[in-house]
């Protein structure tokens, strides 16, 4: 199901055929779990399902499900929880988030922070302010104003800070008592990072990957290991890694993709999301949205790719080595590259005095199209070679295995 806006300004959805289904809503969230959460036109908010049928209960406020259970406010103000059927369990809290790791943050009349879990089971400790777990670990604000982490069991450990962020991927954030920011295992263990103070004074966000976010004195963010060391060069914004990528706004406001060692990709964008599966979604200058792999080739019709070669024949290096195989269509990109260049020859005017100038210009443009071209087909012949060898390897393996097997002790 698929959210859409009508000429009312009113939302519904849309089914995979493109069928609108019946409901109208002022708002609509996105499904998490099998349900959206939306406005109905009183200004209540209620649950539908993926078959555009609405749950029976009617709420003030609520959050999205998550681990099978979502948080809504009823209508004397206080917030409970309700499992998938809508059945409300028994909790009652002046305000509640949604489960985590088997744990909910809920506040009770005493305004402090508790943990719940689905049993409607009050961890002992009380807190300030608190984080969700995250990989274990929860981050607390004590009575004292410190910060600190806490266990599932509800076990606070030693370490006290004046900030921390989350746990990810082994490693939080935390402002010891000098001001300066460092990098602390699930231990409590500081990282070593002799020689880093300048950097140290910033706050590291969003860890993801090995790395963390940083926005520097200029304004420009960057990223830094669990060392400190920056990575590459400082940009407009960043958004965090994924799947060994980040993607990175440069000077011009132009979007791009950086590796782990600081690399930039060739490709430049208007806009970009996040690596998924093997591929990220790219907005090109022509307004239209495309699908680039990890090697930043372009996923295109071949029609597509004919047109975008006739705007620009460099674009045959973003060509994706699967295309290759299609010698038909290979010849034809091929055809159409060697007509561009043919047309701007024809488009000199050879009466001018700058017709030596533009002729030398456009060939020297062929030349380098043309040892781009050789060595885009060397680098696809390299990939398929290796392709072909893994898949042959992979069958003498699949045979060993079964030579390999005694079918009697099977049997027996």
């Amino acid at each position: 199901m698929k959210e859409i806006m009508l000429d009312d300004g009113m939302y519904a959805f849309v089914d995979e055929k493109g069928k609108l289904q019946e409901g109208r809503y002022k708002d609509i969230g996105q499904y998490s779990e099998g349900f959206a959460a939306v406005k109905l036109d009183n200004g209540q908010r209620a649950f539908v399902d993926e078959n555009g049928k609405l749950q029976e209960g009617r709420y003030k406020d609520l959050e999205q499900y998550n681990e099978g259970f979502a948080a809504v406010q009823l209508e004397d103000g206080k917030w409970a929880f309700i499992d998938r059927r809508g059945k409300l369990q028994e909790g009652r809290y002046e305000w509640a988030c949604s489960y985590y790791e088997g744990f909910a943050l809920v506040q009770l009349d005493d305004e402090f922070i508790r943990f719940v879990d689905k049993k409607g089971k009050l961890q002992e400790g009380r807190y300030k302010a608190a984080t969700s777990y995250n990989e274990g670990f929860a981050a607390v604000q004590l009575e004292d104003g410190k910060w600190a982490f806490v266990d599932k069991n509800g076990k606070v450990q030693e370490g006290r800070y004046a900030w921390t962020d989350v746990y990810s991927e082994g490693f939080a954030t935390v402002q010891l008592d000098d001001g300066t920011y460092a990098f602390i295992d699930k231990n409590g263990k500081v990282q070593e990072c002799k020689g880093k103070d300048e950097l140290r004074r910033l706050r590291p966000e969003r860890n993801s990957e090995g790395f963390a976010v940083v926005q520097l004195d200029d304004g420009k963010w960057a990223f830094v290991d669990k060392n400190w060391n920056l990575q590459g060069a400082s940009y407009k914004s960043v958004l965090s890694y994924s799947e060994g990528f980040a993607a990175v706004q440069l000077d011009n406001d132009k979007w791009a993709f950086l590796d782990k060692k600081g690399n930039l990709q060739e490709g430049r964008y208007e806009r970009v999301y996040p690596y998924y599966k093997g591929f990220a979604n790219v907005l090109l200058e022509d307004g239209k949205f495309i699908k680039i792999d990890k090697g930043g080739n372009l996923y295109l019709t071949n029609t597509e790719w004919l047109d975008y070669i006739r705007k620009d024949p460099f674009l045959y290096k973003l060509i994706p080595p699967q295309y290759f195989g299609d010698e038909k269509f290979i010849e034809q990109v091929d055809n159409v590259a060697k007509g561009v260049y043919a047309n701007k020859i024809r488009s000199v005017n050879s009466t001018s005095n700058d017709a030596k100038e533009e002729l030398a210009g456009i060939q020297n443009d062929f030349e380098m199209f043309r040892e781009m071209r050789i060595e885009k087909i060397k680098t696809v012949e390299e990939i398929l070679r290796k392709e072909k060898q893994g898949i042959e390897q992979a069958k003498e393996d699949l045979i060993q295995q079964i030579n390999n097997l005694d079918l009697g002790k099977d049997r027996g």
